[in-house]
């Protein structure tokens, strides 16, 4: 799943970059008060991980076809914001890295253009994967991937990867994506 995202995010990252599209802005001012932290890049690159914990967790449980349609709405959800409404970020790109964590983000900025930003894919995959462990795996399992999501999206804005908006837009798809295949698996379960 992360090659997809990548790619898909790349083909689109590419396409608004070329575009005289890819100038719209979530940026609001609550995301001029949030310092700039690249030593905390580790948790956003750890998101590329939890996004698909619920993969290696719950991919041999019976609701697993569940979860891959939630991850599969996202997507595409997501794909077609970003090829609909070009989101671009203002980033730090000029910054001087004095730990491993801030080289990578600066190698990391070198290849990703600023666009794709809305909604935040790495908030809404962590956090659907968080939820779909906690409710069909293991409560304290999935406490402790919500709170890990938490840390992916706090660095989404520490870094300037993501403004306020987008994360909470990705928050918002990737609660509703679950919210959605709990009901299917509930309306599943009940006998006619």
């Amino acid at each position: 799943m992360v090659g997809i995202w990548v790619f898909a995010h790349f083909v689109t990252n590419e396409r608004a970059a070329r575009s005289d599209r890819g100038g719209y802005s979530t940026k609001i001012v609550l995301d001029d008060a949030m310092p700039f932290m690249p030593d905390i890049a580790v948790f956003y690159f750890s998101g590329f991980l939890l996004s698909n914990m619920a993969y290696f967790i719950l991919g041999s449980t019976e609701s697993f076809p569940l979860i891959a349609l939630g991850y599969g709405i996202q997507f595409v959800v997501s794909i077609f914001l970003y090829v609909l409404v070009p989101c671009r970020i203002d980033r730090y790109e000029e910054f001087i890295p004095y730990s491993i964590q801030g080289y990578l983000l600066a190698a990391f900025q070198r290849i990703s253009k600023p666009f794709n930003s809305f909604p935040s894919m790495h908030v809404s995959f962590c956090l659907f994967s968080a939820l779909s462990i906690w409710g069909f795996g293991s409560r304290s399992e999935g406490f402790l991937m919500i709170a890990w999501a938490v840390m992916v999206a706090l660095s989404a804005l520490l870094t300037r990867q993501h403004y306020v908006i987008e994360v909470l837009t990705g928050a918002v798809l990737g609660a509703g994506a679950y919210l959605f295949i709990w009901t299917l698996w509930l309306m599943s379960t009940i006998s006619p």
